[in-house]
């Protein structure tokens, strides 16, 4: 039963986005909302232009931190238009790192395991099977 009414509660209402936003501006006007992982397009001193996806919107707000290519995290208002003040940023300074040391830190996993063990086919299938030591 909950699980439809969750259902439901997100056909209604379901999760604000810029682009619905700019949508329905008189409905959510002074409204908070966190974007995650958008792409930084343009900068002047006290606004930038981000792009999520297909939507392009503006940011009002202290861009101390922020540069041109950077993939970024808002908590914005949304003001009017395509118009939004900027609340808090967070910029994603590794994002490609961290994928790296995550795909590193699997292999190194994979190989620790199968160092033990190894594949065994026969006619039921495919087993591990621990490595004996002839010592």
């Amino acid at each position: 039963m909950l699980c439809f009414y969750n259902l439901f509660f997100y056909i209604k209402y379901p999760p604000l986005t810029p682009e619905r936003c700019m949508k329905y501006p008189d409905e959510y006007r002074k409204t908070k909302l966190a974007v995650y992982g958008v792409r930084v397009i343009d900068k002047s001193d006290n606004e930038i232009v981000v792009k999520k996806g297909n939507v392009k919107f503006r940011v009002y707000g202290k861009m101390d931190k922020i540069e041109i290519g950077k993939h970024v995290s808002l908590k914005l208002m949304f003001l009017n238009g395509d118009v939004f003040r900027l609340l808090f940023v967070h910029v994603e300074k590794y994002r490609i790192h961290k994928i790296i040391v995550s795909g590193a830190v699997v292999l190194f996993v994979v190989i620790l395991f199968f160092r033990n063990y190894t594949l065994k086919y026969s006619g039921y299938g495919i087993f591990l099977e621990r490595n004996q030591d002839n010592t």
